[in-house]
């Protein structure tokens, strides 16, 4: 079964900006899968969603909308050949006429395997127990908070600034909190302006004091 993973994390691990996932899930360009949750409505996106993603985001210019349906049928493996397009092994290639162009994708297939592997492992590192720092998220064994190192990263604090600082991080747990430094936070619901109300006092209280002569 295919693994499965939200809009967040598709960003995240694919390493394509958040704002273009969802401009092409708006435009309908990549097609996750839907699931309803309450009145809201979730994305879960697998592996070759991400590839394509990845892929048609490094193109120096916006592709028309045909080679966009057309690179995503070949991704998802549906068939070899569609439109200008056909699939060579790991690679994609647009013809017109006699020209041919090959695009080379062996390189980011490799680095979404790896950043894959590494986000699934480092997602067990992590753990949640009310009696470690309150409930902060930690890397299993430590007392290192997750969103405390990922926020240094997303600082452009150096990977072995940060390995001589928590050495009880291997750099497996820093690659994984790289990752994890790529997703923003949702935004909550903004607090409520506080309010104050004047009570009544009881009868005995609100009396009032005598006079003083």
């Amino acid at each position: 079964m295919d693994l499965q993973f939200s809009l967040k994390e598709a960003a995240a691990i694919a390493d394509v900006p958040e704002p273009f996932v969802r401009k092409a899930v708006d435009q309908k360009t990549v097609r996750p899968r839907v699931v309803s949750s309450g009145r809201a409505v979730r994305y879960r996106f697998g592996v070759d969603d991400m590839l394509f993603l990845k892929v048609i985001s490094r193109f120096p210019f916006d592709l028309p909308r045909q080679d966009k349906d057309a690179l995503r049928s070949l991704v998802e493996g549906r068939q070899t050949r569609a439109g200008k397009w056909s699939k060579a092994k790991t690679d994609f290639v647009v013809r017109n006429g006699d020209l041919a162009i090959v695009v080379e994708c062996k390189d980011v297939r490799r680095r979404l395997s790896r950043d894959l592997a590494t986000y699934r492992r480092g997602v067990k590192r992590i753990i949640s127990d009310p009696e470690i720092m309150s409930g902060e998220p930690v890397f299993a064994g430590t007392r290192i908070s997750l969103a405390h190192v990922a926020a240094l990263i997303a600082k452009g604090i150096p990977f072995e600034e940060l390995a001589e600082d928590y050495p009880a991080l291997s750099r497996a747990d820093l690659d994984f909190a790289a990752i994890h430094s790529k997703m923003k936070r949702n935004p909550g619901r903004p607090r409520k302006a506080l309010r104050f109300v004047r009570r009544a006092l009881p009868p005995e209280r609100s009396r009032a004091r005598p006079k003083r002569p």
